[in-house]
């Protein structure tokens, strides 16, 4: 089964160097076309705004939908400085700091925000993003109950809480959060993503396959779960060219994706296709040249074509690598 890290893909969070369930070094994201500060919650705000300041909010919204984060946060400031008790500008301004990987100016601005209103589901929402990245599961878990009873149809917290614990290996009741996030807000794609991650540990691939296809209707781009349904292809269903056909769309937006080609390359093979599947790890050790399963797999496809001078040397150079 595949086994990837769990995070809630609904925004970007800083790069990240401890791992939890994989040797992954980096999460899934979405780049969802999406802005981070949800335009209803800024209607609605805990705190009742101003028409100038609702209109900061949109402002500093489409900077984050643009990734120019340091100029929201910039926004961020003013309204704080003009109105230090609104607790929502903190928790917006919050959201930034961990966007950018300032995790401690985060952590302050979601205590402060939620001083001064412990309901504040947005603060309770980040502040549980911040104790994920450092593996918190537990303390995330409690935040994230908080934000479902102040906003029960939050489905973003359903489904960061299904992450957590995921990662913690509640799978019966991450599965009911990640079912209830699919079915307040049927549209977002890291929800069916990562419930996919969850029927991969319950050992449920065509339901695994199912909620892959659903994200990629939802986001095309979403290299993780194309991925990933491309591997489901390949060594659950053995349907060779389905597989291959999932990594040749990531090529065509991600066209310097060393691992799409060795999948694909390995597609080929099964296939067959012996000189596409060289082309296709010839590609991958151009843009990975440490890339030492390529090297064996190349060799293999050498072999098949009695190339045994070429095998020889690409076996030499994978016994050189780790």
């Amino acid at each position: 089964m595949i086994s990837m890290y769990l995070l809630v893909s609904c925004r970007n969070p800083p790069k990240k160097n401890t791992n939890t369930l994989s040797n992954t070094t980096s999460p899934a994201i979405v780049k969802a076309d999406t802005a981070d500060v949800d335009t209803n919650a800024v209607i609605n705000a805990p705190e009742h705004l101003q028409p100038d300041e609702i209109n900061r909010m949109y402002r500093a919204g489409k900077l984050f939908k643009h990734a120019k984060i340091k100029e929201a946060i910039l926004i961020y400031d003013t309204l704080i400085s003009g109105r230090p008790d609104n607790s929502f500008f903190y928790s917006s301004r919050a959201a930034g700091y961990y966007q950018i990987g300032k995790l401690d100016e985060a952590k302050n601005d979601c205590e402060q925000a939620l001083k001064l209103n412990p309901a504040n589901y947005y603060a309770l929402y980040t502040q549980a993003e911040v104790l994920i990245y450092f593996n918190n599961y537990g303390p995330a878990i409690a935040s994230l109950t908080r934000a479902v009873k102040a906003k029960s149809d939050y489905a973003l917290a359903y489904n960061l809480r299904g992450v957590a614990r995921g990662n913690m290996g509640d799978i019966a009741n991450a599965k009911a959060d990640l079912d209830q996030a699919v079915k307040i807000n049927g549209a977002d794609p890291s929800a069916y993503y990562n419930r996919a991650l969850i029927y991969s540990k319950m050992n449920m691939p065509d339901s695994e396959i199912k909620d892959y296809e659903k994200a990629l209707k939802i986001f095309a781009r979403y290299t993780e779960a194309r991925n990933n349904l491309g591997l489901l292809k390949e060594k659950y269903r053995k349907d060779y060219t389905g597989a291959l056909q999932e990594f040749t769309e990531i090529l065509k937006y991600e066209p310097t994706n060393a691992k799409a080609y060795y999948c694909r390359g390995r597609c080929n093979a099964d296939l067959k296709n012996y000189k596409e599947a060289i082309a296709d790890y010839n590609k991958a050790i151009k843009l990975k040249a440490d890339y030492k399963v390529v090297y064996l797999n190349r060799a293999a496809a050498y072999e098949a074509l009695k190339d045994v001078k070429s095998a020889q040397k690409d076996r030499s150079t994978a016994a050189t690598l780790h």
